[in-house]
């Protein structure tokens, strides 16, 4: 009888365990985006996250831009040859490699023959999903976004960083990317960030031509997250690194002074 009672009470404490384990929240999610290639979304990236360490959030970074996968380099680490994420393969925990001050990383999640599917798309997903034993934030950079990409994932992220720069046709499709594929966000959760500034006074006047050709032609605004000169470091994105942190409330009803 006290066999059958102690296994009883294991079973118990098992399922207990399992509940715990489900309640467990998935991440929020970040993702840093650009209308064009070599506008900086990986040092962007790579500088939030140490940014939002700093801020005490536990964090993953996931290289998930199709077409240059430097996270890793701009983080600062070497990736062993051996390494190849195929994520939507495999449990994501065995993909995370540890970076210097409690950061972790995800250096790849396309396999290097195939553009992503729908299935595998949705597969990354879960995925991710299913870090927040690990993590409180992850930060996708996803570099010149796929659209593909966009559709699939554009409900579960909370906030898009799009990062664009002084240069007209930068500007211009930032605009552009903004009215095809984030319009349905009404300017919910859409944050411009203004790399290569040579001061704040110029990343307003970025930031406006984007703001009022939204405003004009959408019906809606953006937020202008802030600025990065050429020489960016992590203390210049801990102003929305602790506004991510503290949640979507913070940034609900915020526009630029």
């Amino acid at each position: 009888m006290s066999d059958q009672a102690s296994h009883l009470r294991q079973l118990v404490l098992r399922a207990a365990r399992q509940r715990g384990a489900d309640a467990v929240l998935p991440p929020r999610i970040a993702a840093v985006l650009a209308a064009q290639s070599g506008l900086g979304t990986t040092t962007a990236a790579a500088l939030l996250g140490r940014a939002l360490v700093e801020q005490g959030a536990r964090v993953v970074l996931i290289d998930a831009d199709l077409q240059q996968r430097d996270l890793a380099r701009a983080c600062g680490i070497t990736v062993p040859a051996s390494y190849r994420a195929k994520v939507a393969r495999q449990d994501i925990h065995e993909a995370l490699l540890p970076l210097p001050g409690g950061l972790q990383i995800v250096p790849g999640v396309w396999e290097d023959a195939a553009r992503p599917l729908e299935r595998i798309l949705q597969q990354l997903l879960q995925q991710f999903q299913q870090l927040g034993r690990h993590a409180d934030l992850l930060v996708l950079d996803l570099g010149a976004v796929d659209a593909q990409i966009l559709q699939s994932w554009r409900e579960a992220v909370e906030t898009f960083l799009l990062v664009t720069t002084p240069a007209s046709s930068a500007v211009m499709d930032s605009y552009t990317l903004i009215k095809q594929s984030l319009a349905y966000r009404a300017g919910q959760g859409i944050e411009l960030l203004v790399n290569k500034a040579a001061d704040r006074a110029e990343a307003l006047d970025v930031f406006g031509r984007v703001d009022r050709s939204c405003q004009r032609f959408l019906g809606f605004g953006v937020q202008l997250a802030g600025h990065l000169p050429a020489e960016a470091k992590v203390g210049d994105l801990n102003v929305i690194a602790a506004r991510l942190c503290e949640g979507p409330a913070a940034t609900s009803e915020r526009r630029v002074a």
